[in-house]
């Protein structure tokens, strides 16, 4: 994200985005993280824990099975060696993806999911697997946003029915949907 492109300007109380665009896959099974050490890729500590690399995200979600999400301009996600069916299978990705961010996110989380997000889990990077208006999410919070962000992936067939869920309250809380372009100029990066 170029954010200083762009002026910074005052963000929303609440927002929320659709930042899907960026690229996803996965790798699971006994030799998925040990290919993608070989192919250079840093690895989350612990199961359920995430890591910044080179504009995307790699989570570890459980023991034996990888995220990779980047965007849609980087290519380090093609220079790996190949997953393969003798122990790192390759996982097709295609979920949806949320943006929520502003001063008054935890306002909006305590409507709308029964998992107490907080911000001190930015420091341990912790990925979240819960339900979020009865839609099952998995989310990280953002440290490097200028107010309290949350990154949130869900199935693409249920994102509309999140998005309609989740709008009204942000209208409530003085906020609502914003565009890229948007949060270019309040400074929030996607990751």
């Amino acid at each position: 994200m170029l954010a200083d492109a762009f002026e910074v300007t005052a963000c929303p109380p609440v927002g929320m985005a659709d930042v899907s665009m960026q690229r996803k896959s996965g790798w699971k099974g006994p030799r998925a993280l040990e290919l993608a050490e070989q192919g250079g890729l840093p690895i989350p500590p612990e199961k359920n824990t995430w890591i910044l690399h080179d504009g995307g995200v790699i989570a570890r979600l459980g023991f034996t099975e990888l995220f990779f999400e980047h965007a849609v301009e980087s290519d380090w996600l093609s220079q790996l060696p190949k997953a393969d069916a003798e122990g790192a299978i390759p996982v097709q990705r295609n979920d949806a993806s949320l943006l929520l961010f502003g001063e008054r996110l935890y306002e909006l989380l305590a409507q709308i999911c029964a998992y107490r997000f907080e911000a001190g889990m930015a420091s341990s990077r912790t990925v979240v697997m819960t339900q979020m208006t009865g839609i099952s999410i998995t989310a990280i919070v953002i440290a490097t946003a200028p107010v309290p962000a949350l990154r949130l992936w869900c199935d693409p067939a249920y994102a509309p029915s999140l998005w309609r869920s989740i709008e009204p309250i942000t209208q409530e809380l003085s906020g609502g949907p914003v565009g890229l372009a948007e949060l270019n100029r309040f400074g929030v990066p996607y990751v």
